[in-house]
């Protein structure tokens, strides 16, 4: 069971979800990743290959953002961006003026707190609509 209070975000992660069969969303969700590389150049460090712990604002790559990531969670196109407690204002604001550019995008802001199911599914906030997400790989309450 999660403990309460719930523990505090130690970072956050912001995906853009996107429907990889659109032919139009694709080249968009590459110029938006561009963008916000461009965007927060003076904050970024070296593109992350890892999920987790990062210390520092990064791009994930972690699968190609032609394909699905295998394993999940996501059903669909993603690409995301591991991001301090520290920058999450300057960033959010500027993807929640950002993400539109993608046709059939979505925005997904999650804390990570180490408690993966409800970070992604009850302390998730989306914005443009919220995507289907497969929460089986996450256990609940650990």
């Amino acid at each position: 069971a999660v403990p309460y209070p719930p523990p505090p975000a130690i970072s956050y992660h912001i995906h853009i979800v996107f429907d990889l069969a659109d032919p139009t969303s694709l080249p968009a969700a590459i110029a938006l990743r561009d963008a916000a590389r461009e965007q927060f150049s003076y904050l970024l460090g070296p593109d992350c290959d890892g999920r987790y712990d990062n210390g520092r604002l990064c791009l994930i790559f972690d699968h190609e953002i032609s394909e699905v990531l295998v394993g999940g969670p996501f059903f669909s196109g993603e690409w995301s961006m591991f991001v301090p407690v520290s920058y999450s204002n300057a960033v959010l604001f500027w993807f929640t003026q950002h993400y539109k550019s993608v046709p059939t995008a979505s925005l997904l802001l999650h804390p990570n707190t180490g408690y993966e199911y409800e970070d992604h599914g009850e302390w998730a906030l989306w914005a443009g609509g919220a995507q289907a997400i497969n929460m089986v790989i996450f256990d609940q309450g650990t």
